[in-house]
């Protein structure tokens, strides 16, 4: 006994389609480009140079001169937003509007320097032109010719 199974094959590329763009869509919508500005907090001056990580996926991003930054995220998307010389902080994502981030300076008191020179050794270099070494014998007596002269 032979089955024929009867298929629509507009209905079954229709409905690939359909899904695909389905897809296709919902992939896109659920990264968006998030756009803010980051400010020192003390003056409102725009900071540049601050990086912006979203903890979610591995995208960063820095602010330009005028502080502005454009980075990939979803709604609700940790960033972390950090400079030298500024607290680091973590913000959420929301779901619509843009970021405006101020960064409060941070202050450390040092309490000591230390400064090594572990592993410089001196090297005698050398010259492509004639040189005599002189102690400082020869050298006092070269001074007292000269006087002399």
């Amino acid at each position: 006994m032979i089955v024929r199974i009867h298929s629509n094959p507009t209905f079954s590329v229709g409905t690939m389609l359909s899904c695909l763009f389905l897809w296709t869509g919902l992939a896109t919508a659920q990264t968006a480009t998030v756009q803010g500005r980051v400010t020192n907090a003390t003056d409102h001056a725009a900071l540049e140079g601050v990086t912006i990580t979203n903890l979610s996926m591995p995208v960063a991003a820095r602010t330009d001169k005028k502080g502005n930054f454009n980075i990939r995220a979803n709604a609700g998307d940790r960033l972390k937003v950090s400079l030298l010389g500024f607290k680091t902080i973590e913000i959420a994502v929301p779901s619509t509007g843009n970021l405006q981030i101020a960064l409060n300076e941070e202050s450390r008191q040092i309490d000591e320097v230390v400064v090594t020179a572990l592993g410089i050794k001196r090297q005698t270099r050398g010259l492509t032109y004639a040189t005599q070494q002189l102690d400082g014998v020869q050298s006092m007596m070269s001074t007292t010719t000269v006087a002399t002269y």
